[in-house]
């Protein structure tokens, strides 16, 4: 009895089943991209202390003790040490050489980095204080829970803002700042801003402070940034920048709308305000005339009371806030184990064939013992991998559902949730290529089973009947 066509067919079938599960996990491993992690931001955004008070500072100060500047400004990038030709109006982005300096060109001094905190020349210092919205305790419908700190000393909170926006502080600062303006002198004072301070060209900084009936959530973030702050960049060459930065900025695709605008500047008075290193007097260094520089802030990122509590918590979140990479390991831990596979089932294994049955197919029976010991192997290697398609299948479903679930629920705004549902979109097609994936195995591995047992029966038949 030689080798069946049963036989044949499913070697043929094994090798398509190697090449069709290499295309899978390939894909499944590539398709896996890493976006800019805004879950990441909207964690930091809630371990942020609140603002309770701001004052300003001539630009030659520092803040005062215990108050910070803000945490986000425009930064000059500094330029490399560079050649002006005055004849042709070039400016090269390397030292001069002598030929250069012989036809009149002059050396350029670099420039340091440093960040352009002055707006209006003023320096803006806040101090934070308080518990963060990460650690605050969830307000039930009547009040705030207290919480014991470390120190074992009861801490009790109060509501400062009313449904959706809830929020628990401690009793002991009252309300954070919660809304911000910035207006002429001579303009009247605006109804709900308790608190004022000069800040230079004549205007006024008014700050309100919330109540358990506020709808706004406290400022966290202020920023000093080019154009409206920026939710996410590219590298970009669209735009021409003066030849000597170390480094030129990145193009904003998508704005953060989560910041309201106090003031706007145009590029040239920024820059003078913050011109400590005579940058505008750099050769042939021009600015955008209509360019503006914005000073804006962004309240504590909103998560609604339905996902304050249970499957949704912000901490539970922060477990999650890099499940990609997680993903990503398992992935290719499964690419390598299938390319292993693959290159038996395509090479190893037909050589294996080939070397030990060079005999004509007639001295040849299916249960031979080098041909059942080769079929044993080939079975168990599909069993070995569905372990690890298993846990890729598991782990990648899980958190794809997490976050499709999150999307359903609604929990912040619109930004924060496309950032959120971006997880979801990126975990997808893996998910689905990795139950493609065990379904083709496990598929093959009953195949093989039916096969055995038919020959099994043809084999006692033929022996008995």
């Amino acid at each position: 009895m030689g080798i069946s066509a049963h036989t044949k067919t499913l070697k043929i079938l094994d090798a398509l089943y190697a090449v069709v599960i290499l295309v899978l996990s390939g894909i499944a491993y590539t398709s896996i991209c890493f976006p800019e992690n805004h879950i990441n931001e909207v964690i930091d955004n809630w371990k942020m202390l609140s603002i309770y008070d701001i004052v300003t500072v001539n630009s030659s100060q520092s803040c005062p003790f215990g108050y910070d500047e803000i945490n986000r400004v425009a930064q000059w990038p500094g330029t490399n040490e560079g050649c002006y030709c005055s004849y042709n109006g070039d400016v090269i982005d390397s030292p001069c050489t002598s030929s250069q300096t012989k036809q009149g060109c002059t050396a350029v001094s670099s420039t340091a980095p440093f960040n352009m905190r002055v707006w209006r020349g003023r320096v803006l210092c806040v101090w934070r204080g308080g518990t963060s919205a990460y650690w605050a305790p969830v307000a039930g419908n009547e009040s705030c829970p207290s919480l014991t700190d470390i120190y074992d000393h009861e801490v009790e909170f109060i509501k400062c803002a009313t449904g959706e926006f809830q929020l628990c502080q401690e009793s002991s600062l009252g309300c954070p700042i919660n809304k911000v303006l910035l207006q002429n002198s001579s303009d009247p004072r605006p109804d709900g801003y308790s608190n004022s301070l000069y800040f230079g060209d004549d205007l006024v900084l008014y700050y309100g402070i919330g109540d358990e009936d506020s709808t706004d959530l406290p400022i966290i973030d202020i920023a000093i940034t080019q154009g409206n702050p920026c939710f996410e960049s590219e590298s970009g060459d669209s735009k021409s920048y003066y030849p000597l930065l170390k480094e030129t900025p990145e193009e904003c695709t998508i704005t953060d709308d989560r910041f309201v605008t106090i003031d706007s500047l145009s590029e040239e008075s920024y820059y003078q305000d913050n011109d400590n290193q005579d940058i505008l007097s750099l050769p042939e260094f021009t600015l955008e005339e209509n360019s503006l520089y914005y000073l804006s802030y962004r309240r504590s990122i909103l998560w609604k009371k339905v996902c304050q509590t249970r499957y949704f918590t912000r901490e539970k979140l922060h477990r999650y806030d890099d499940p990609l990479h997680e993903v990503y390991g398992l992935q290719l831990a499964l690419l390598i184990v299938d390319s292993i596979f693959a290159f038996y089932f395509i090479i190893v294994g037909p050589l294996l064939y080939w070397w030990c049955y060079r005999r004509s197919e007639e001295d040849l029976t299916e249960f031979d013992k080098p041909l059942l010991t080769l079929t044993i192997l080939e079975v168990f290697c599909k069993i070995l991998v569905i372990p690890f398609l298993l846990c890729a299948c598991v782990v990648c479903g899980y958190y794809r559902n997490w976050y499709r679930d999150l999307d359903y629920r609604v929990c912040s705004d619109p930004l924060t949730a496309a950032g959120l549902k971006f997880v979801d979109y990126v975990l997808t097609d893996p998910y689905r290529l990795n139950w493609a994936h065990f379904g083709v195995t496990l598929f093959m591995l009953l195949l093989q089973i039916i096969v055995w047992i038919m020959l099994f029966v043809k084999r006692t038949k033929d022996n008995f009947g």
